[in-house]
């Protein structure tokens, strides 16, 4: 079987994936990680982990267990949550805290220098200082990217938007 880290670089980032390594007890270091819902790499031939898998996929959040008296480590690994925020105006800088705080990765779009540079300051992680169109194309997004758009004439800004009635 390949490595832990081997294993890691080739699951896919959009499936629930869990590392769970035994932190204290009798099977101290044992490390396992699933990945859509079965076992694809375990440190140790004693399987406890694999074992318990059942419990263990259950996990919904990073966090420690204990099962049979053997603290467990679990850390859920998925993709990136990503904000992308369209405009870089006055509305976009609480948009941006507000990712920042439940978070996201955020990126700002602004066509206007010194919006672009509000937006940096107020602590995206990324801002594309381009027009909309352009920088779009450089945005690689998946179900765990968002869209917010803030640009006042969004219809110019951001092509075949249509508006909400």
């Amino acid at each position: 079987m390949s490595s832990f880290y081997d294993q890691i670089s080739t699951i896919n980032t959009n499936d629930k994936s869990i590392v769970a390594t035994v932190v204290e007890g009798d099977y101290l270091g044992e490390k396992a990680l699933f990945s859509k819902g079965k076992i694809v790499f375990q440190s140790d031939a004693k399987e406890f982990l694999h074992i318990h898998s059942k419990i263990i996929l259950k996990i919904t959040q990073t966090g420690i267990i204990t099962i049979e008296g053997n603290r467990i480590f679990c850390e859920i690994l998925g993709a990136e949550k990503k904000l992308v925020i369209c405009g870089g105006g006055h509305v976009s800088i609480p948009i941006i805290k507000l990712g920042r705080m439940a978070d996201f990765s955020v990126t700002v779009i602004e066509d206007r220098f010194s919006f672009a540079n509000n937006a940096s300051l107020a602590g995206a992680n990324q801002v594309i200082c381009e027009p909309f169109e352009q920088a779009l194309k450089k945005i690689k997004g998946d179900k765990h990217t968002f869209f917010v758009i803030v640009e006042y004439y969004h219809k110019s800004a951001v092509p075949n938007c249509k508006e909400m009635r």
